[in-house]
């Protein structure tokens, strides 16, 4: 006997991630986030509590813009002083195919332009956000 597909009601996951105060899509994300001081630079944080701001979004993975190999950037020349687990992996977020999804997307472009804006010099702003594509 097979087993019945279990169908995700899209609206409700949807309608869940809009009550977390973390969802990028929300309107008080770019509010409750704010920059600090890290070793290197800047990071993002929550500004109730000063911890790194964790944010939540839903998107597209382009598979054809993946900029790394089967282990991600990883290099394993450096794996005494950056094992796999600190590896950073680079990949473009589009939009989604669910429409209600879209909307969101739209939205956490714009909430994260202005977090970007909020600390960016300068006009070429290149480091996450691509205006023209509308990619992450």
């Amino acid at each position: 006997m097979e087993k019945p597909q279990t169908l995700i009601n899209l609206s409700a996951v949807r309608g869940n991630l809009r009550k977390q105060p973390n969802y990028v899509a929300s309107a008080n994300f770019p509010a409750a986030s704010g920059w600090e001081l890290a070793k290197t630079g800047l990071r993002l944080v929550q500004k109730s509590n000063s911890c790194e701001q964790v944010g939540i979004g839903v998107g597209k993975v382009l598979d054809h813009k993946l900029f790394c190999g089967p282990v991600g950037s990883y290099n394993p020349e450096f794996k005494a002083t950056s094992p796999l687990e600190k590896a950073k992996y680079t990949f473009t977020i589009g939009q989604p195919i669910e429409p209600g999804f879209c909307e969101d997307y739209e939205q956490m472009f714009l909430n994260l332009d202005k977090i970007q804006n909020s600390i960016s010099y300068g006009k070429d702003r290149r480091n996450m956000l691509d205006p023209v594509t509308k990619t992450i």
